[in-house]
């Protein structure tokens, strides 16, 4: 060794070089041995650690289980913090949760679980039998309103003992176990609460659940409006506690913003992408994950608010003029699966050859025409429809000019009545619209109201589009997600509805389609009443064999083909969007949007290194 010291002074330039050459190599093969050892003893595991922070368009409201099916923000959040007697796992399948067993009479009439023991909610207090007792008793109380109620109606709730509750149905009802994912509520802090209350509770934005992750702060503006909230790790949690320290969602009004956002890796995921965003979404550091919902978009004719949508030809009519693949690839880009009724593929009852009426124009015209609706020309139109708002606007006028101390001259009052005028037609009637429909004095009008949301708004305008090339004058009437239940399901103050509708693991079509579910919380969004489809999906419901639920449900869809209570549109792909960064990701079905939680505490960004063994 001691001769090296000298090899510089002794050794040509040459075999200087060939001599560092040796020792490069040699270093290289060690280095390259060592790892290759590494692996071979070593593995990498998921660590505690790190934040991960999700863009969501939209804003919470309902915090809480007994409420939040109505909002999907509200559902996503409540997924990570609550937990029900039963979950969906990641690959879509029913799981106890809470729940450590349960058993299902012959019947299935009857549902008995057994607690699991030493749960603990976040504020430290135990969760109890009491709490589950609590929880669906609540749903069942009108008070409350949870879209929830329609589940358990006729359900008796028993406690056996400390650990364990039976669930007594009159009849069986196959998609129960399903309902029994609702997330379970404290009663020490809801049961002191007025059930009228409820919705203005403080609890409804600073939860306290036993999910995976727990409430930690909220961000409020001066207007009210939510920009975030963070959840952190419950290291109590009765599975196994979630790996991530952190999760941070960010609320946001557009997609616009959003997306800047997630470019920017100032988030790390994205609850929804948009099909005209994938694009600017795809990045190397950007996974994207699609996945199949088993919901529906359809269009909900509502003859209690538009009387002229009481005569099926109307219906049938319009149904006519839509032609679903052109929307399909010109406006949604192959972004779903066409559908014809409420009844999907890969469920109970689906058959491939139901066919509702295809496009057909020419008969959508002798519908109308038939149905007593005649077409004008676009200057009798608006003669009609000026002397229908004038009479509208003068009478107002009068009654304004009694109540009033002081008043214009009746120049100044026909002036302002002219401008309203034209300013409602300049907003009402489409440019590009030569042909419009009257009866007697009635004319053909009807608006599309849809959430504020750019592909349903591009939905609206194509569905508008045909009907006005039928002479229908059609409006597009936008609502923003945070007022949909009060603006629009509670009152159902719409002619026609373009909404989607979640299905569940196990769709039964009761909620929305039988008479009892047309007022609110009930999703009877049609407002349809047939005594004869409502004793299908009641015997349905307490079906047990695959045979009768399949036969029943054939039958119903029959009856929907006739009377035409909406238009069945399309099933669409559910595409979000997380940064490469975040591991552990396998989630394979899902049920709703929210489900893609369902492996939130498997998902790691921090690693280390163990000996394997």
């Amino acid at each position: 060794m001691k001769q090296l010291r000298y090899a510089g002074r002794v050794l040509t330039p040459r075999e200087k070089r060939i001599v560092r050459l040796a020792l490069g190599i040699a270093l290289l093969a060690f280095v390259v041995f060592g790892f290759q050892v590494a692996d071979t003893v070593l593995a990498e595991v998921p660590k505690n650690g790190g934040v991960y922070r999700e863009a969501i368009v939209g804003n919470p409201q309902f915090i809480n289980p007994l409420f939040a099916s109505a909002n999907e923000v509200d559902a996503d959040l409540a997924r990570l913090l609550f937990s029900g007697l039963m979950r969906y796992n990641e690959n879509g399948a029913l799981v106890p949760d809470l729940a450590e067993s349960f058993t299902v009479n012959d019947k299935q009439t009857e549902f008995t679980f057994t607690l699991r023991p030493n749960i603990i909610w976040h504020d430290g207090e135990p969760l109890t039998m009491t709490d589950v007792i609590f929880t669906f008793r609540a749903i069942q109380d009108p008070l409350y309103g949870s879209p929830l109620r329609v589940s358990f109606q006729g359900v008796t709730i028993t406690q056996v003992d400390e650990q364990t509750v039976k669930f007594a149905l009159e009849k069986p009802f196959a998609p129960f176990l399903g309902s029994l994912t609702a997330g379970i509520v404290p009663a020490h802090i809801w049961g002191g609460i007025d059930p009228r209350n409820a919705r203005l509770a403080p609890y409804n934005t600073r939860p306290v659940g036993s999910g995976p992750l727990k409430f930690k702060e909220l961000a409020r503006t001066e207007t009210g409006f939510i920009p975030s909230i963070t959840l952190e790790r419950n290291a109590v949690f009765y599975r196994h506690p979630s790996y991530l320290d952190t999760v941070q969602f960010r609320f946001y009004p557009s997609f616009e913003e959003a997306i800047q956002d997630i470019r920017s890796k100032q988030v790390d995921g994205l609850h929804f992408v948009p099909k005209q965003f994938k694009g600017r979404v795809e990045r190397k550091y950007i996974q994207l994950y699609t996945l199949q919902l088993p919901r529906y978009t359809a269009l909900f004719f509502n003859p209690k608010q538009a009387p002229l949508l009481k005569t099926k030809e109307v219906r049938h009519a319009l149904g006519l003029a839509i032609d679903k693949t052109a929307l399909m690839n010109d406006v949604l880009q192959g972004d779903g699966v066409i559908i014809n009724s409420p009844i999907l593929e890969g469920f109970i009852g689906y058959d491939a050859t139901f066919h509702a009426n295809g496009t057909d124009a020419t008969r959508a015209d002798e519908l109308l025409t038939k149905a007593g609706w005649q077409k004008i020309t676009r200057t009798e139109y608006i003669e009609r429809r000026s002397k229908a708002l004038r009479e509208e606007l003068e009478k107002a006028a009068k009654e304004e000019t009694r109540e009033a101390a002081d008043t214009a001259t009746s120049t100044d009052v026909g002036l302002e009545i002219q401008r309203q005028i034209d300013e409602r037609l300049n907003r009402e009637v489409p440019q590009n619209q030569d042909t419009f429909r009257a009866k007697k004095d009635a004319l053909l009008q009807l608006t599309i109201t849809t959430v504020t949301d750019e592909e349903l708004a591009a939905v609206a305008e194509r569905l508008a589009s045909y009907w006005r090339a039928l002479g229908i004058q059609t409006m597009v009437r936008a609502v923003n997600p945070r007022d949909v239940a009060n603006e629009i399901l509670r009152p159902r103050t719409y002619d026609v509805l373009l909404y989607g509708e979640i299905v569940g693991a196990d769709p039964d079509p009761f909620p929305f389609w039988h008479s009892s579910q047309v007022d609110y919380p009930g999703l009877n969004l049609a407002n349809f009443i047939n005594r004869k489809a409502d004793v299908l999906l009641e015997e349905a419901r307490v079906a047990t064999d695959e045979k009768t639920r399949t036969e029943k449900y054939r039958a119903f869809q029959e009856i929907l083909r006739d009377e035409y209570p909406a238009v069945f549109l399309y099933a669409p792909t559910y595409t979000y969007a997380v940064s490469t960064d975040i591991k552990g990701i396998a989630t394979a079905r899902i049920v709703s949007p929210a489900d893609r939680f369902n492996d939130i505490e498997g998902r790691y960004i921090k690693t280390k290194r163990v000996w394997k063994p």
